[in-house]
């Protein structure tokens, strides 16, 4: 909710301007959930290589980091204790935390 003021006036309420999610670039995870290996796949106007990754617990505790590779298009997340994890992007903070469950 958005407030304004003017000098001598109550409060007026005024609806704000919602976030179009649709316009987000979304990195794709699959399969998920997922049991050795996440897949992904980025929007072609975000380039990964190069890029640090962190794989967040639940409780907001980096599990493992990395750096994309040129070729790279999966993840080996074997190491895992099952549960809900996030994957995010390090450096594309426009780019949401995606969440995918390892069994």
């Amino acid at each position: 909710i958005h407030l304004s003021k003017a000098l001598g006036e109550p409060y007026n309420f005024s609806p704000a301007t919602p976030i179009d999610n649709t316009l987000l670039p979304v990195l794709k995870v699959y399969p998920n959930p997922v049991g050795e290996q996440l897949h992904f796949q980025a929007p072609k106007t975000h380039q990964l290589a190069g890029k640090h990754y962190a794989i967040l617990g639940v409780d907001g505790r980096t599990a493992t980091v990395g750096v994309f590779s040129n070729e790279q298009n999966s993840l080996s997340v074997a190491t895992l204790k099952p549960g809900i994890y996030f994957l995010r992007i390090v450096e594309d903070p426009s780019m949401p935390k995606i969440s995918f469950i390892k069994q």
